[in-house]
């Protein structure tokens, strides 16, 4: 016997009339051609691609929900984490709004002034001695990072 008898796709139309009706399959198959589509080229499964643009009507809903995604860079440093955010020549950068925790930046009016973007930060940082620039069209937010250097004695 041989492992080919054990392949399960060598017959890919057998095995959608026996999962056809079975519950739980069909967002199964969803799913794997969701991780195809981020993983793969298009060009290496034309099929699946279409078949995905047919069933999904909000396409466009999900394309302008991506649009409105904020672009930044984070970078992690030994005592500040730094975030970058480009902003757009139409944005008024003194408009902004730019709120922090010790775990999470916050940042509206980019790129439509009720919009709302919230940003993980890497690493806790204290909550005053941030700083901001802006310059050649890049606003950077300089955050100092909380040491904690206390000594845990650990018991056997």
């Amino acid at each position: 016997m041989s492992w080919k008898n054990f392949y399960p796709f060598d017959n890919m139309d057998e095995f959608k009339k026996i999962t056809q009706n079975m519950e739980g399959f069909s967002s199964i198959d969803e799913y794997i051609k969701h991780i195809f589509s981020q993983t793969m080229p298009p060009s290496m499964f034309p099929d699946l691609f279409e078949e995905k643009e047919k069933k999904n009507p909000n396409k466009q809903k999900k394309e302008e929900i991506e649009k409105k995604k904020l672009e930044y860079q984070i970078f992690d440093l030994h005592d500040f984490v730094i975030v970058r955010i480009p902003i757009n020549r139409k944005i008024n950068v003194s408009e902004l709004k730019i709120y922090h925790t010790s775990s999470l930046l916050t940042v509206k009016g980019i790129p439509n002034k009720k919009d709302k973007h919230e940003i993980p930060l890497p690493a806790l940082v204290k909550h005053k001695k941030t700083r901001t620039k802006f310059k050649n069209r890049i606003l950077e937010i300089t955050m100092p990072k909380v040491q904690d250097n206390r000594y845990t004695e650990i018991n056997f």
